[in-house]
């Protein structure tokens, strides 16, 4: 690459960043359509390289843009070399917590589904990582894990509960209430599955198995069983 393409990419990259702090929706949108239409890898490590992660982090939390944001962020922490630096980006931007946020939030925004189905696959994919791990689990949990009849029940109340990370992951996960119960599994391809948001705490199996990094995350699956 010569030295104007060169030149010519960075100010690409400093126009979407720009985008990304808008105030106008429709640029921000059209800064993370631009993300997800990268599909070589050179392409993702430069969107990683020049600082997109955080800013798409950012966009998590706006109105309209969130969904997008968030598929932005699965899309480049999934795929090619620079996907473990994304993760890292992610992690020291409180991204963990962030996504907590939205996979533990009342299900009355719209396209709430899809906010936590691609939320829970970027913790799933955070947690690949010892760091990721360590900072989901924390150093201790309960002496026992959540009970079925407490996973039947949903959170009440504005105020996010106390429990442990893990507990209330595990009762969202085994509540049926937020899995749309006319489902038909056997008709999606892997692909299709994957991105699924009628069932969207589906990616908790990856999240507790990545968790078993940590001494305490293996005693809590233990306690399951």
């Amino acid at each position: 690459m010569t030295s104007s393409e060169v030149n010519i990419n960075d100010k690409l990259y400093e126009e979407w960043k720009s985008f990304l702090t808008s105030d106008r929706d429709d640029l921000r949108l059209a800064a993370v359509s631009a993300v997800l239409q990268v599909r070589d890898f050179s392409g993702m490590e430069e969107c990683v390289r020049q600082g997109m992660v955080p800013l798409l982090a950012k966009n998590t939390g706006h109105p309209t843009v969130a969904v997008d944001a968030l598929q932005a962020l699965v899309h480049l922490s999934s795929n090619g070399p620079s996907a473990n630096q994304c993760i890292q980006d992610l992690l020291e931007t409180s991204g963990l917590n962030r996504m907590l946020e939205i996979v533990l939030s009342k299900p009355e925004e719209k396209r709430w589904n899809e906010k936590v189905n691609f939320a829970m696959s970027l913790l799933a994919n955070m947690t690949r990582t010892e760091a990721g791990a360590v900072g989901l689990v924390g150093l201790s949990l309960p002496e026992e894990p959540v009970v079925r009849s407490e996973a039947a029940s949903s959170f009440e109340g504005n105020n996010m509960p106390t429990k442990p990370t893990l507990d209330m992951l595990l009762a969202r996960f085994l509540n049926p209430a937020f899995v749309q119960s006319d489902i038909q599994y056997e008709a999606l391809e892997e692909a299709a599955l994957d991105s699924n948001a009628e069932d969207p705490y589906q990616h908790f199996a990856a999240v507790l198995v990545n968790s078993t990094q940590t001494e305490a995350g293996r005693r809590f699956v233990l306690k399951i069983h």
